[in-house]
């Protein structure tokens, strides 16, 4: 009989490429998705649908942008988009978060809700809002105070990301989650009072605050590395509070600290 040769990896490796490409033209002609190969993901922007749950409204003289989920006001877009801002990006001074907004509770601030508003100075998050969300008030170079009523029990990754001025923060005994970089780069934070009451922290959330002096570490904490590590700021650190609980300080914890 006649012997049949094995294909080599080289030549089969070229039929699937081949394949790929095939049924990616065939799908583009029958208006099937398309498979894209190496292109990097597209920022996700608001369809026409959501476009049409958004809601405005003025309060105090600020205009808010909105959304309705179950019942609650979503300050902002509730899905993964910065298209539509909660308010104007040239909202200038102090602004206190409404509790409610046309009769109905502020129960949320949505993804870059606030990002890039320069002038603002100073928030207020009301009781009712549980969650400062994704990148809310991510690089408000003017904010300096940010205060946290009780209530508020997360605050979610760089939340108050590279605001660069911020030298005052209060966080309520109501707070259980802070995320990754929550308060990164906050080149200006000189005092954190972490409460007791949190429950998770992830991803060193003061990472880059470079002139941190002072910090209170909650009993959830195992590692110190687990919430600022001098490698990206913490090298000013003269003083560090640790309730009973904690375990370990991590092995480069104070290795650059110049205080």
């Amino acid at each position: 009989g006649t012997s049949v040769k094995p294909r080599s990896p080289l030549y089969n490796k070229l039929l699937m490429v081949m394949a790929l490409v095939v049924c990616a033209t065939v799908g583009s002609a029958q208006g099937l998705p398309k498979r894209t190969l190496g292109k990097r993901l597209q920022r996700p922007t608001v369809s026409a649908a959501r476009e049409q749950q958004l809601h405005t409204t003025t309060t105090n003289g600020v205009e808010w942008t909105y959304e309705v989920v179950d019942g609650g006001v979503f300050l902002g877009c509730a899905c993964l988009c910065r298209k539509h801002s909660a308010v104007p990006q040239d909202t200038l001074g102090a602004i206190v978060v409404p509790e409610a907004l046309e009769g109905m509770p502020v129960r949320s601030i949505g993804y870059g809700a606030f990002s890039c508003c320069s002038n603002l100075t100073s928030v207020t998050i009301p009781s009712n809002v549980k969650k400062v969300g994704f990148r809310a008030f991510s690089n408000c170079a003017g904010l300096r105070e940010v205060i946290l009523s009780e209530g508020v029990t997360n605050v979610e990754s760089q939340a108050f990301w590279r605001c660069r001025n911020l030298t005052s923060i209060t966080l309520p005994m109501s707070l259980k989650t802070i995320e990754i970089s929550a308060f990164g780069d906050c080149r200006e934070l000189r005092r954190v009072k972490i409460p007791s009451s949190v429950t998770t922290i992830r991803g060193a959330p003061f990472s880059g605050c470079s002139k941190l002096e002072t910090i209170t570490i909650p009993p959830c904490v195992k590692k110190m590395s687990d919430v600022i590590s001098t490698w990206d700021g913490g090298t000013n650190i003269k003083e560090v509070v640790m309730y009973e609980g904690v375990t370990s300080i991590g092995r480069s914890m104070f290795e650059r600290m110049t205080s």
